[in-house]
């Protein structure tokens, strides 16, 4: 599920642009409709396994590939392409969010203050710099949090909270001095920071002293927990997420032009069904009210807190057939951004061969039963089950009035989404497709192709050949992809990337933001 919101643009115009750069990543199996919250995990790796190992054993589990993945990062690492971890996840259609921890490999600490004074040319300076251009290099979205719950008693050693913030903003000047467009950073701290200041207003665990500040921050991130006593203290009762998140949203709605993410939540299992019931409220809860308009992604602990010390505590999304059957209802649901995988279609069995007391004389054997039809091939279109499907010749295809997934198949076809946020794949020819009123995901495939996003904040996808895309009205996110294609964002704030080829850039009315790197290209009112 694609989220790019990059920190650099200006707060008010963040706040215009955040429904269209909500679909900013490259066509994957995780796209789907616009309109929901992006599930992920991150996974723990158990038994010799590796991160990559236990993340696919995850989805085995669950049956869906996971539209985003949680990884952890220390200081020494390597970053986005640099990462082989972190291609794969990227190769594999899902989206990155990493944390990365001021400790080097040998267990030695990067203080807050030696970054917040990092200069250029030195040491810490550089290393920040390689962590930029292998974040660059990876070349589509990624979230990064710098050093996440900061505010814990196990950081105290690290610095105080003005150092933090001054090494947070020290970070993303280098990223931006590096022309890095492509990392949204997240903020994250535990769900305790901010619940603290209600019982001591003094407290230095307090969140809004960690903060670094609207103008480089992107996202706004908690990490929240069921306990259920399992720590075995005997004060932490059984509490649903909403309650648990309440202090955060509190804090959320102070700063009201930033999107949301739980980096981290989980649940003990408690007693028979329990969790089960618990995971199927968070399903409701995230579709309702302002966690709705707020929220855009939540990423669970796939994992135990055995390594924390309290072995009672398991958060894992199978730790009981109930539990794993609420885990697949949420991920199987389309709010949030789940690939559809094939489903396998078993025939029906064929007609059963009659049978009748046998006469005399025996007359000559029944015909065999007819083989039953085929069962029908499902159409996806960005891992999404299509609702209207064309055929491989030349079709004109027109939409309904509610949300539609619409692939025209092979051929030169005319489609129109008409009303709704549809997600419409022209596939192989030359294809005319526009979207109508609504936020639309319009991809064209292969071939020469012209898209028009008509009214409404549109994501637009040329896919191979020499297209022309056209935003039209509303902040539109249009990608050229391969081929010299022509790129018009028409009225609002419009983002436009080239891709491969030589390409022509008109942002056209509004604040426009274009980025090409590839081939000689024009740029025009960016």
């Amino acid at each position: 599920m694609p989220i790019f919101i990059p920190h650099r643009v200006a707060v008010m115009a963040t706040m215009a642009l955040i429904a269209t750069l909500l679909f900013a990543l490259p066509p994957s199996p995780a796209e789907a409709l616009p309109g929901g919250v992006t599930f992920g995990a991150y996974a723990q790796p158990v038994g010799g396994e590796n991160n990559t190992d236990a993340i696919i054993k995850l989805e085995n589990t669950l049956g869906r590939t996971l539209p985003m993945v949680r990884g952890f990062s220390d200081w020494d690492d390597k970053m986005g392409e640099d990462k082989k971890f972190h291609r794969w996840v990227r190769d594999g259609g899902r989206q990155l969010m990493v944390s990365v921890k001021p400790v080097r490999n040998d267990g030695s600490q990067v203080r807050w203050p030696s970054i917040a004074s990092a200069s250029a040319g030195s040491r810490l300076y550089n290393e920040i710099v390689d962590l930029a251009r292998g974040a660059k290099r990876f070349g589509e979205p990624m979230i990064i949090g710098f050093h996440h719950e900061p505010e814990h008693k196990k950081n105290l050693s690290f610095g105080t909270s003005s150092d933090y913030r001054a090494a947070f903003r020290r970070i993303t000047q280098i990223f931006d001095a590096q022309g890095v467009t492509n990392v949204s950073f997240a903020w994250i701290m535990t769900s305790w920071s901010f619940e603290v200041g209600d019982n001591n207003p003094t407290d230095r665990r307090r969140a809004h002293l960690w903060y670094p500040g609207d103008d480089v921050i992107d996202f706004i991130s908690a990490q929240t927990y069921n306990w259920n006593n399992c720590r075995g203290g005997g004060n932490e009762p059984w509490e649903s997420l909403q309650s648990n998140i309440e202090p955060f949203m509190r804090f959320a709605r102070q700063h009201p032009s930033k999107k949301l993410i739980l980096g981290e939540w989980g649940s003990d299992e408690g007693s028979i069904g329990q969790k089960a019931r618990w995971l199927d409220d968070v399903r409701a809860l995230f579709k309702s009210g302002e966690y709705k308009d707020r929220f855009a992604a939540v990423l669970y602990f796939h994992d135990s807190a055995a390594g924390e010390g309290w072995p009672s505590c398991t958060w894992w999304l199978n730790s009981s057939p109930e539990t794993l059957s609420a885990a697949k209802r949420l991920i199987n649901d389309s709010f949030y951004r789940v690939p559809v995988s094939a489903p396998g279609q078993t025939p029906p069995p064929p007609a059963p061969t009659p049978t009748a007391p046998i006469p005399e004389p025996v007359p000559a054997p029944a015909p065999p039963a007819p083989a039953p039809p085929p069962a029908p091939v499902a159409v996806y279109c960005n891992g999404v089950l299509a609702t209207i499907v064309g055929t491989n010749g030349d079709d004109t295809i027109l939409g309904t009035s509610g949300r539609d997934v619409i692939h025209a198949l092979d051929g030169n076809d005319v489609i129109h989404g008409a009303d709704g946020n549809d997600l419409v794949c022209g596939g192989h020819g030359n294809d005319r497709i526009t979207g109508g009123p609504g936020n639309d995901l319009l991809r064209g495939g292969q071939g020469r192709d012209v898209i028009d996003g008509n009214v409404g904040s549109d994501d637009l996808r040329g896919g191979t050949g020499a297209d022309r895309l056209r935003g039209n009205s509303g902040n539109d996110f249009i990608y050229g992809q391969a081929g010299n294609d022509e790129l018009t964002g028409g009225g609002g704030s419009d983002v436009l990337k080239g891709g491969l080829g030589s390409d022509k850039h008109d942002g056209g009315i509004g604040t426009d933001r274009c980025r090409d790197t590839s081939g000689t290209n024009i740029f025009l009112n960016c």
